[in-house]
């Protein structure tokens, strides 16, 4: 198995195919590909025997292929918080309520 950084594979604007720079998909290690949240570069372990010459395409150790894969999941924004349900289900039950008071009825 080989590791690879490759750079400069953001698909054109509007859509498109990310540039592998000819690596085959198809060998590419499931699972392995680590994109960077702007998605300029992957790194990727491969069962292919790669012997393109390409400038964007940079060798790796496996322990170069961690580090680097960690760098690009660092560039992910941290999620959103999750809005806890049963606060949720408290201001819903208080506007209900509230809507009914103004209405003249029962909640």
């Amino acid at each position: 198995m080989r590791f690879f950084n490759i750079k400069n594979i953001k698909p054109y604007a509007g859509g498109g195919i990310i540039d592998y720079k000819g690596m085959d998909i198809e060998k590419f290690v499931p699972g392995s590909q680590v994109y960077a949240y702007d998605v300029s570069e992957c790194v990727v372990a491969t069962n292919e025997n790669w012997e393109g010459s390409h400038p964007d395409v940079i060798e790796l150790t496996q322990a170069e292929y961690t580090e680097k894969a960690e760098e690009l999941k660092a560039t992910y924004p941290e999620p959103e918080p999750q809005p806890d349900p049963a606060a949720m289900q408290a201001q819903l039950d208080a506007l209900t309520i509230a809507m009914a008071a103004l209405l003249g009825g029962e909640a």
